[in-house]
């Protein structure tokens, strides 16, 4: 991957995330004190335990219809964008992205500094949403280093990638708090804002501008926007081998975003007694272990330990696996400084998700990297929208006989991506050759040692088309043959 790519990948995914979790956070917090001081005419802080409840119940909805709608609409606009910058390039969609949530953050200075109707947010927010926000962002920026890094060094630069993510995920929520606590909600935007404007310039100075010379010139038609939508989802369904690593990653991800959540309220009960300080101190250092993980542990696994073609689905298997003894140890914890072990240990759990996404990248033709790519996005958004929510509800049904119930449920959940990843390597790895999915995908398959052609993965159109022409029996025949044939330097495992 080119250095100066790689590094204004890095720089602009940092100071994005970072920019939209400090935004978000700053904006829970600034609508709830000024429930505050709208109903008892004093801060939060002056307030018992019960008044503040009552504040952030009131404050309650103006935050989710900010936070959750724009995520909504933005699962309608990512597979649309994501197509787009399969055909236009990465760089206009990620800076869309970036401007869409610029927004949200100009709405909430305004409304903050002119002490407007807090409702007056929300069509920045939804505008945001339209802009793809976080998941169109996540699936280019993949797109991008998919594009760039040929099939040896791509599981290594989506770690470093997703390590950027995680980096930005732990700074700004925390860089936020002490922002908003001494400089106050107007500079604290500001800083947001400022973030928001380093990715962008970061992005529009670093990297490519166009893959193809492609204009914005097709109509867009309601029936062309469903097909775009679906297309992808048809795309992984007809290829049969990549059902399955998204099955595994929605529920290990089920477990990582829910957890957190849980941990908010479970970390309050008596026998831990955590401060929101305290808790926030939680939450920074698991996302940190996320980084350490994915930066110093997955790179050198994959480079020293594990063979080429099974670094993937071994990261998977030891990630899911992670996650769920770190489920079990919350749950059966007593004291607090087990939850701080654990929350380290947990951070082990962050190297199967960018191994999912390499194993979907790497099955993948280079002309869909970005529709592929935004399923899983898509997925992460969705699993945030209603992953919290329901575990949160059974966390309050089942707190006072069993505070421990749901770590214990979502151990189950982890569970059964571990073992459903059992299953990986006789589709993704070509062990059983009966195995093959029948699908138009299946010359990708009997074809297991493809020659690499100028670090690319995949052969030209021309091959494809001539391999198409044969006979599936041929197929056959031929990679049958050429896994008795020696392999050589140039020769990559496909799935």
């Amino acid at each position: 991957m080119p250095r100066a790519v790689c590094t204004a990948a890095l720089l602009a995914t940092f100071f994005y995330f970072a920019g939209v979790l400090l935004t978000t956070n700053s904006l829970s917090i600034d609508l709830v004190e000024r429930q505050c001081q709208s109903t008892y005419s004093t801060p939060c802080k002056n307030l018992d335990d019960d008044q503040s409840k009552h504040a952030s119940s009131l404050a309650a909805p103006a935050i989710s219809v900010c936070l959750s709608v724009p995520n909504a609409l933005s699962l309608f606009a990512v597979p649309w964008l994501c197509r787009k910058s399969d055909i236009l390039g990465r760089r206009p969609v990620l800076c869309l992205s970036v401007l869409g949530s610029s927004l949200g953050g100009i709405g909430s200075l305004l409304v903050s500094a002119f002490q407007l109707n807090v409702w007056l947010i929300v069509p920045f927010w939804l505008l945001s949403g339209l802009g793809g926000g976080l998941g169109a962002f996540n699936a280019a920026m993949f797109a991008l280093v998919a594009d760039t890094v040929d099939a040896q060094a791509r599981s290594q630069a989506f770690s470093l990638l997703e390590s950027a993510i995680f980096l930005g995920c732990a700074v700004g929520p925390l860089v936020g708090g002490i922002s908003f606590a001494h400089i106050g909600p107007v500079a604290t935007y500001g800083l947001g804002l400022t973030m928001y404007a380093v990715s962008g310039l970061v992005l529009f100075c670093g990297l490519p501008a166009v893959k193809k010379e492609a204009q914005f010139t097709d109509n867009i038609s309601v029936s062309q926007f469903l097909d775009t939508l679906i297309q992808p989802l048809k795309r992984i369904w007809t290829t049969g081998h990549l059902v399955l690593p998204c099955v595994v990653f929605g529920l290990h991800y089920l477990s990582v975003a829910s957890s957190g959540n849980v941990m908010t309220e479970y970390g309050k009960l008596h026998r831990f007694n955590l401060s929101s300080q305290q808790l926030g101190y939680l939450t920074s250092l698991k996302y940190s272990g996320y980084w350490l993980w994915l930066v110093l542990v997955l790179p050198c696994l994959l480079s020293k330990v594990w063979k080429p073609h099974q670094g993937q689905v071994n990261s998977i298997r030891v990630g899911t696996a992670v996650l769920v003894f770190a489920m079990l140890a919350y749950g059966f914890s007593s004291h607090t400084w087990q939850l701080y072990v654990v929350s380290t240990w947990e951070g082990a759990a962050a190297i199967t998700i960018p191994s999912v996404r390499t194993m979907l990248s790497l099955g993948t033709h280079p002309s869909e990297q970005g529709s592929v790519l935004s399923v899983i996005a898509n997925l992460e958004t969705g699993i945030q929208l209603i992953g919290p929510l329901m575990t949160g509800s059974i966390y309050s049904a089942t707190v006072q006989w069993y505070p421990s119930f749901t770590f214990f449920l979502l151990a189950a959940v982890s569970g059964c991506a571990f073992l459903l990843s059992l299953r990986l390597r006789r589709v993704e790895l070509g062990g059983d050759r009966e195995s093959a999915p029948e699908s138009d995908s299946s010359v990708f398959h009997a074809s297991i040692d493809a020659p690499i052609d100028g670090g690319k993965l995949w052969p030209s159109d021309e091959d494809v088309e001539n391999v198409e022409e044969k006979l599936p029996s041929q197929v056959g025949q031929e990679a049958n043959q050429s896994l008795s044939e020696p392999r050589g330097e140039d020769y990559v495992r496909l799935s």
